[in-house]
This record gives structure tokens, C-alpha cells and sequence, in this order.
């Protein structure tokens, strides 16, 4: 009679390979994940767009996010044959790696202006200058996205420097991108624009396992300054202080226009500092980020305040704001 062996599994064998498992269940993104990728993402590029024009000197523009979650099957058609691929690894706030693609041709022209060309003629060939001074437009107003996109989930979010970037012929390589041999992929598609030059589209694609948590860390943002509101409501109610009437002289003043500017924080630097600087570069600020900003009237300040997104302006919302006693004094 043969002999049967017996295997025993024991629990931590299972427990990892049921670990192995559980990796392999990514949460789908639904359509009102997809709307709120896209509100953050095209907030984030008007702030990227702001940076990259003044490191090019023509105005830029990355708009209209179609985000979608689609198989690399459906995604082939819309990457360019002859395509720049930027690999931009995610290190704080969100881990994972997340691509931007756009045309070859439009990468030169781009570098051809970052290089103190007019854009019109660039180089026939992505040199190692054309390289480099694409790598640092690019990080720059990756940089800026990446500021956005904190304010908007509430996390600091950094990515590494220099992101990584090369040519890919898709029309020739079969490797292409390992992001492509997901099941699925959230693909962002922007309209492109540069000036006069050049009018095409952006691509941005990112794993499902990394987006999930970007919408998650935006629902909690949003319900979080709710909650926050409705607190500072009941303390202004239950310490509300009495008023005093308005000086009778001071009912003149009413429709006179003060000026009301907002200090989102300040720096000192040295002249030779101040010399150095270029379209770009990053100043660092005596204020955290989060951090309330000061509303001043007249050069004096009167409030403190959140930056919020009003459509594609910047506005403030009061978070608390000095007595009004003080406030009368400002314009007496």
C-alpha cells in the first residue's frame, strides 16, 4: 500500500496567502469618484499652467480633464505613437507612480522654449540640453500641482525631483509602460495648448490603487470643513458680544472704498538671493501650509481666513475676526 503524505498549512501560510488575495481586490472608482479627480486635477493644472508659462514666456494651458477608468486596450489609441513619457513618483501624502505623456513634437517645442528658443524651429533631435530643460519645466509645475493638490485633500503631498523622462516610440517598443499591464487604469485626458504653437492633448495615468485614495482623502476634506464651520457657529453664538452703535460721524464713511488685501505670509532674503531668481523658482514662506492667512484692511489686519477655490479664482472664507470695537478704530 502507498503512503500518503499529508501537507499541513499552517495559519501564517494562509494568513499571507489570503493577504496575496485580498492585494489582488483593487475598489472600483465610480463615476462620482471620476467627477471629484477631475475637479481636483483641473484645479491643480491651473496652478501648474501659471507656473510653465512663465518658465516658457507664452501663455499655457492644460484643461478640461476627462478622467475615465479604462482597460490599456482602450487606452492605446490615445497615447501617441512618438511620445514624451514624464514618470512622476509620488513619495508623501499618496504613494505610487503616475505618467504624463504628450506628443514628441510638442515636447521639443516646449523645450525649445525653455531653452530661450521662440518655438518655432526646434532642434530635429530631443538633444540631453532639450532633456534637461524639459525635466525642470516640467518638475516645476509638477511641484505647483502638487501644492494644489494638497490644499485639496489636506495632505502634503511631494513628489521625487527630477521626475523622470524619456522618448518612447509605441509603435516599435512592445515593453511601452508596466502601468499598461493593469487590469485597469484611471486615464486623465487634457486639451494642451501653447500659445500659438501648438494645440493637442496631455495624458495622464495613474494606478486605480493610487487614485482610490486620493478621492477618499477629498470626501474627507469636504466633510471635514463642514464640521468645522458648524463648530465655530456655536461658539460665535454662545460668546457673542454686544455691540456698540455706529458713531453717528461715521455713517458718512459707509460707501468709502478701502482697500482689503489678503498676506498669505512673508520671507527674507539677501540681495544676492534676490538676483539669482528666475521664473520658477520656489520661495518658501513664513507660514504652514493650512495655516490661516491674514486679511488686512488699509495695511491692518482685521481677520484671519482660509484659501478656498472659487470655480478657477482664489477667495477666502473667515475663520475668525478681531472685535468691533477694533475694527471702528481701523477707519476712525
Amino acid at each position: 500500500m502507498s503512503e500518503i503524505n499529508e501537507t499541513v498549512v499552517t495559519k501564517d501560510e494562509m494568513d499571507a496567502l489570503l493577504g496575496d488575495m485580498d492585494k489582488e481586490k483593487v475598489e472600483e472608482i465610480t463615476g462620482a469618484d471620476e467627477q471629484r479627480l477631475a475637479g481636483a486635477y483641473k484645479t491643480s493644472m491651473v496652478a501648474a499652467t501659471d507656473v510653465l508659462s512663465r518658465i516658457l514666456k507664452k501663455q499655457v494651458k492644460i484643461e478640461n480633464p476627462d478622467v475615465q477608468t479604462l482597460s490599456p486596450q482602450q487606452i492605446e489609441d490615445e497615447i501617441p505613437k512618438d511620445a514624451i513619457v514624464v514618470e512622476v513618483e509620488y513619495v508623501d501624502g499618496i504613494k505610487g507612480m503616475t505618467y504624463i505623456l504628450f506628443l514628441k513634437e510638442h515636447g521639443m517645442t516646449m523645450a525649445d522654449l525653455a531653452t530661450g528658443g521662440d518655438g518655432t524651429s526646434p532642434k530635429g533631435e530631443m538633444t540631453e540640453a532639450y532633456m534637461g530643460a524639459l525635466a525642470d519645466a516640467v518638475g516645476k509645475m509638477i511641484d505647483a500641482a502638487n501644492s494644489s493638490l494638497s490644499t485639496k485633500t489636506g495632505k502634503t503631498i511631494s513628489s521625487q525631483r527630477p521626475p523622470k523622462i524619456k522618448v518612447i516610440d509605441f509603435a516599435t517598443e512592445e515593453d511601452g509602460l508596466a502601468i499598461l499591464k493593469e487590469k485597469e487604469v484611471v486615464r486623465i485626458n487634457y486639451n494642451l495648448t501653447v500659445g500659438d504653437l501648438f494645440d493637442g492633448n496631455l495624458l495622464q495615468l495613474m494606478p486605480v490603487d493610487m487614485a482610490k485614495p486620493i478621492v477618499k482623502s477629498i470626501y474627507e476634506k469636504e466633510e471635514k470643513v463642514p464640521e468645522e464651520e458648524a463648530g465655530r457657529s456655536v461658539q460665535f453664538a454662545k460668546t457673542a458680544p454686544s455691540t456698540p452703535e455706529l458713531p453717528q460721524n461715521l455713517q458718512l464713511l459707509m460707501d468709502v472704498p478701502v482697500e482689503v488685501t489678503v498676506e498669505l505670509g512673508r520671507s527674507q532674503k539677501h540681495i544676492q538671493e534676490l538676483l539669482r531668481m528666475g521664473p520658477g523658482d520656489v520661495i518658501e514662506l513664513d507660514r504652514l501650509a493650512g495655516e490661516p492667512v491674514d486679511v488686512l484692511v488699509n495695511g491692518k489686519l482685521i481677520a484671519k481666513a482660509g484659501v478656498v477655490v472659487v470655480d478657477e479664482n482664489f477667495g477666502i472664507r473667515i475663520a475668525n475676526i478681531i472685535n468691533r470695537e477694533e475694527r471702528l478704530s481701523i477707519v476712525q
